[in-house]
């Protein structure tokens, strides 16, 4: 097994994502450009859909609301 053919997936928030990108500017363009490209078209790809999930929510029908009838008391 090569350990770096093995993906791992991770959850991040926007902060952590900048952090990370700040680091990477720290280290020679050409060594990290295909990386940094990488962690940011999927940052942003995941903030638009979460962006599209949350109007999706917002435009949604209220549920369907069932009257039902009283209920009959038992008779002892």
């Amino acid at each position: 097994m090569n350990p770096n053919q093995v993906p791992i997936t991770l959850t991040l928030n926007v902060d952590q994502i900048n952090m990370i990108l700040d680091g990477l500017g720290e280290l020679p363009f050409k060594r990290v450009e295909a990386l940094a490209s990488g962690i940011r078209a999927h940052a942003i790809q995941r903030l638009k859909e979460a962006e599209q999930e949350a109007l999706a929510a917002t435009q949604a029908p209220p549920p369907e609301v069932v009257e039902q009838e009283p209920a009959q008391p038992e008779e002892a």
